[in-house]
């Protein structure tokens, strides 16, 4: 493993870490220095990621409940998109690896995530669309 390889990794957990400090600390809807998100702020609707600010704090805080009732579909597909992260830095993956990256990541999986998240606004932000 190269002294770069290291580097990057221990940087990649260092920021995370201090991010994940920053979000456990300050709750985002009490502090400023969060980003909002643009899409509400331009037309009043939720986003599909619109409460993962404060879900990641509410869930470092383990108020697991509140978390997932701020947005329900971080916690479906964190699993999903760090399996995928997993599987997209294996050099050489076997077989089963890479029937598994196909069948999860492959066109049909993308047609049924895009349809999840499509659902998911729709629904979330039925009240405001009615």
């Amino acid at each position: 493993m190269s002294l770069k390889r290291v580097f990057i990794g221990f940087s990649i957990l260092l920021m995370t870490g201090i991010v994940g400090l920053i979000y456990k600390l300050y709750n985002p809807m009490l502090y400023n220095f969060f980003p909002a998100c643009p899409i509400k702020h331009v037309t009043g609707l939720d986003c599909p990621t619109c409460g993962t600010q404060r879900a990641a704090h509410l869930f470092l805080n383990g108020e697991f409940k509140a978390a997932f009732n701020q947005n329900p579909l971080i916690f479906i597909f964190t699993p999903y998109i760090l399996l995928w992260i997993y599987l997209r830095l294996i050099k050489n993956p076997s077989k089963t690896e890479l029937n598994i990256y196909n069948k999860l990541y492959g066109k049909n999986a993308l047609i049924i995530v895009v349809s999840i998240i499509l659902i998911f606004t729709i629904w979330r932000n039925i009240s405001y669309i009615l």
